[in-house]
Parts: C-alpha cells; structure tokens; sequence
C-alpha cells in the first residue's frame, strides 16, 4: 500500500513539473499571439501576460542598452543566420518558421534574466514570436519576403535595445 501512494505521489510530482515547464513555453507562445504594434513596428504592447508587466514598453535602460545573459546570445545569432540564409524565392518558409521557433525554444529555456530587463526583453519576444508564427503560415512567396523584411526589422530592433 505505501509504495502504491509513494510511485503516485511520486508520478504526480513529475507530472506537474512537466506541465510546468511546458506551460512557461506556452505563456510565451500566447503572449506573442496577443502582441500589437504601432505601425513603425518599433514599439510593442502586451494583451496579457501572466508573468510580464503589462505597463513595460521597449525602451532603453536609461539612455543604454539592456543586458541579456550570455547563454542567449548563441539563440539569437542562430536566428539571424537562418534568416539572412532565406531566399524567400525559393525557401521553404514553414521549414524556416520551425527553425526559427526552435532557436527560439533554446532562447528561452536559456533564459534567466529577471526584473525589468526580463519584461522589455520579452515586449521584443512577444513580436518576434508572432512574425515567426504568422511565417510558418505563409503560403504567398510575397507575403513570405514581407514577413522576413519584419523579421529582418525585428532583429534591427533587439540590436538597438539590448547587448
């Protein structure tokens, strides 16, 4: 009888732990399905987001950039790679969307900013993950350079705001 209640209290604890996890990667998911942006693109606003400060804007820290932790670096460049090796001509745009989406799964797994830089850092991710979803939807070669021109832009716009 006990060791019934301890492997289901035990299967439980891994069950929730696995859920856990899972749902920090759809908080991000979501959020960036509610992402808006004016029309200069430059600045996002969050609907909602369970962990992030609704009120935060992309923005500076106090005239300079902010600091992402290193381990992220790699997951960006990775990013900008496979986008600066698409040719929207003749690419496949729902393969690029998951290769972007999975440099963007390491990029937040690796994660471990807090406080504001976490919150402006994530305005700018929330974007970003929306052009790569609306990407892996792409089915016009039109729409797919157009979607990259953003994608393009939104890589312009981490580099102005953090380092």
């Amino acid at each position: 009888m006990k060791k019934a209640i301890l492997a289901t209290a035990l299967a439980i604890a891994f069950v929730i732990s696995c859920e856990k996890q899972h749902d920090n990667l759809e908080t991000h998911d979501h959020a960036a399905a509610q992402t808006e942006h004016d029309s200069s693109g430059s600045r996002a606003t969050e609907k909602s987001d369970d962990h992030a400060d609704n009120s935060v804007a992309l923005e500076l820290d106090n005239g300079k950039k902010w600091r992402i932790n290193a381990e992220m670096t790699p997951f960006i460049n990775e990013q900008k790679r496979l986008l600066d090796a698409f040719d929207s001509d003749t690419g496949d745009a729902k393969k690029l969307a998951a290769d972007l989406q999975a440099a963007n799964e390491q990029l937040i797994k690796s994660c471990t900013m807090k406080g504001k830089s976490h919150d402006v850092l994530h305005v700018w991710l929330t974007n970003h993950m929306n052009l790569i979803n609306r990407l892996g939807k792409s089915t016009m070669a039109e729409e797919t350079e157009k979607i990259a021109d953003e994608l393009e832009d939104s890589f312009k716009s981490f580099h102005r705001y953090f380092e």
